[in-house]
């Protein structure tokens, strides 16, 4: 149940277009990850098949930014803590490692700035 997930803390893939196409949710405004970011609750962004609804992640990041009005750190943020829920422990220390310096190289790029909503 909800309560559940949300007092263990469990984190929440989302596949936000897949849900949009499959009618779960009426569109992506109304979208379920909302109310879990507002919270600040665990969650990945994912896509189901790219060939059956044409969204790969980077999409489905792109969309999460217009639509929820995420900063671009806050994208960084929301990838950076999935490394935690889907690698295994000899894994993640490593990856973690590349993100950081993924993100020192560009992090002129990660001000605050928000980009407008289009959908």
């Amino acid at each position: 149940s909800r309560t559940y997930i949300l007092s263990n803390k469990l984190p929440i893939e989302m596949c936000m277009t897949s849900n949009v196409v499959c009618n779960t949710v009426k569109d992506y405004n109304e979208h379920h990850i909302k109310s879990f970011l507002s919270i600040k609750h665990p969650c990945c962004l994912s896509t189901d098949d790219k060939g059956v609804f044409f969204s790969d992640l980077s999409t489905e990041y792109a969309i999460a930014s217009s639509v929820f009005s995420l900063s671009a750190k806050q994208l960084f943020d929301l990838s950076y803590q999935c490394i935690d829920y889907i690698f295994e422990d000899n894994v993640k220390d490593q990856l973690k490692n590349l993100w950081v310096d993924w993100y020192k190289t560009r992090e002129q790029f990660f001000t605050e700035r928000v980009v407008q909503n289009s959908h």
